[in-house]
């Protein structure tokens, strides 16, 4: 899955870099509404289970309780989704680059 973060009143979509900017409360938003349409789109498959779904998260989601407590029933959910599991793909660690940490 890709994380897009878009804003309402224009349409735009945010770069990595402004979606790391957010605050962390918005960051969980981000993190439950992508999890939330992976799992939508799992569930529209029909019987075909896919081997595995990679769902990218936010560091400060995780880093925190409640964002931990919100992320446990969609994860699991998707989990049961799929043959082999949930990877989560962790983003907007400070001071590392996509695809270099």
């Amino acid at each position: 899955m890709i994380r897009r973060v878009i804003v309402v009143s224009s349409g735009e979509e945010l770069t990595p870099q402004q979606v790391s900017a957010l605050a962390p409360i918005d960051l969980l938003r981000a993190d439950l509404a992508t999890i939330t349409r992976g799992v939508d789109r799992l569930g529209a498959a029909g019987s075909e289970q896919q081997l595995s779904l990679i769902v990218p998260v936010s560091f400060s989601s995780l880093a925190s309780q409640r964002g931990r407590a919100e992320l446990t029933e969609p994860l699991k959910e998707a989990g049961g989704l799929v043959k082999l599991g949930v990877v989560c793909e962790i983003l907007d660690i400070e001071g590392c680059r996509p695809l270099r940490c």
